[in-house]
């Protein structure tokens, strides 16, 4: 990933992951009342933020000290100021863990069911 973000010559790289959604309904196309068309159980496919960055130093200066501000929104104003932003797909595992139930639950799946996450983590906040 850090290779094809330097030979991109980007100011970021987005991890960005394949994601199937499929719609448990049939979906139905209307103009007003009248049905135009059926799709059964449609699946589509999105590229997503796998919510992992690499991030030039210059960077800094979108971010305004003292300021919480989202990631999303980071991006947004590197792409509105035609900044280079890239993607990188990631074909590896990948699990979200995003919320705090989603974390609790992957470390079920690491080896050594001992590990302690929070621990680490906590010290480096």
């Amino acid at each position: 990933m850090f290779k094809n973000h330097q030979e991109a010559n980007a100011l970021m790289t987005l991890a960005v992951r394949l994601y199937d959604f499929q719609v448990p309904y049939g979906v139905v196309t209307c103009e007003g009342l009248n049905v135009r068309g059926l799709l059964e159980k449609p699946k589509y496919n999105f590229l997503i933020n796998a919510g992992i960055y690499i991030i030039d130093p210059s960077v800094y200066n979108y971010i305004t000290r003292g300021k919480a501000f989202n990631m999303t929104d980071l991006i947004q104003w590197l792409i509105d100021a035609n900044e280079k932003v890239v993607s990188f797909p990631i074909v590896e595992y990948w699990l979200d863990i995003g919320k705090h139930s989603d974390y609790g639950a992957s470390t079920d799946r690491l080896p050594g069911r001992n590990f302690r996450p929070w621990v680490g983590i906590t010290k480096m906040l």
